[in-house]
């Protein structure tokens, strides 16, 4: 949790929450987090998560049954997370909700479950380039190693086979993933999640993953098989006394985006009557987004996948603007 030194007070009115992708963590948007509520960008509490299986995120302890590893499960342990006394000043929903990638279908799921249990919606959810519908692993598996996830999940499965002990030491562990072909620039990205192995009260040199690879499995191939569509046509036309927007951000260099998938989305906006395009420029003349505004469509086109590593200022301007604080 990030609180900005300028205000006196926290309140649910200027809050925003951060969620990662696959394989990700809270530390992805933790530059993100710490730069948003400094007084350019006028948010006062920023708050990063991890989702289950993943960085300090175990499954839940207050939950009864067979564990379900899916988008909706993660979707309802925000819902925990927001009810927890330490987060109260979210008034039990931030202000704005980002995810990215698998995070911004648990963000939409968030949405679903909100408006099913009459629980108050954010203002503005943004979905940081992710498709609503279903994810193609065929087209996935034809990318280059470092863009498909598939390959790289597959290859951290890997580790635990192979016949050498690979986590005795986290330069192993990188050697391992390098010989599968994975860029430096993405293995470093994976060995974040690195954390030692304790013996007794010495560190040793063993490393072990902080992400439970089975759970991170498991949530991967729900997000892959889960439409979400119908529902964010459904919002799109959903009449509400407490206006709502998602925002969905494209980056376009990602070669993963569907035609029809842009198609789409860029009719819904026009039916809320403001598409936007963002220009990472000062004098960017994109408009401010009308309070009744259902779906909207912003396109980085300069940025790939990675939006928030290749332009974190042109992400957190288009939020701002967008979420009416600027």
């Amino acid at each position: 949790i990030y609180s900005s030194k300028l205000v006196d007070s926290i309140t649910h009115d200027n809050s925003i929450v951060f969620m990662h992708g696959i394989l990700g963590s809270k530390k992805n948007f933790r530059t993100a987090a710490k730069q948003i509520i400094t007084e350019k960008y006028h948010f006062n509490t920023s708050v990063t998560l991890d989702h289950r299986g993943h960085g300090n995120s175990n499954i839940p302890p207050f939950l009864d049954g067979p564990i379900q590893n899916n988008v909706s499960s993660c979707a309802e342990d925000i819902h925990h997370l927001f009810s927890q006394p330490h987060l109260k000043l979210l008034g039990n929903t931030p202000m704005v909700l980002c995810g990215h990638s698998f995070g911004g279908k648990v963000a939409l799921m968030y949405l679903k479950h909100c408006i099913a249990s009459g629980r108050p919606l954010p203002q503005h959810t943004w979905i940081l380039d992710s498709i609503p519908g279903t994810y193609n692993k065929s087209l996935d598996a034809m990318q280059k190693h470092d863009s498909s996830v598939t390959y790289v999940l597959e290859s951290v499965r890997r580790l635990y086979a192979m016949p050498t002990d690979v986590f005795r030491c986290k330069d192993s562990v990188v050697q391992a993933l390098l010989s599968r072909d994975i860029s430096m620039g993405m293995v470093q990205w994976i060995a974040t999640n690195l954390v030692p192995v304790e013996d007794g009260h010495e560190k040793a040199k063993r490393v072990r993953f902080s992400f439970d690879i089975n759970t991170i499995v498991d949530l991967f191939d729900d997000f892959c098989g889960l439409d979400m569509w119908d529902f964010v046509h459904d919002f799109a036309r959903m009449e509400s006394q407490q206006p709502a927007t998602i925002h969905f951000i494209r980056a376009g260099r990602n070669t993963l985006w569907d035609p029809s998938a842009v198609a789409a989305l860029k009719t819904l906006s026009a039916e809320s009557s403001a598409t936007s395009t963002y220009v990472s420029s000062p004098s960017s003349s994109a408009s401010r987004t009308s309070p009744t505004n259902k779906v909207l469509l912003h396109h980085m086109e300069h940025v790939g996948h990675w939006l928030h590593a290749e332009d974190l200022h042109g992400l957190l301007a288009i939020i701002a603007r967008h979420s009416s604080l600027q």
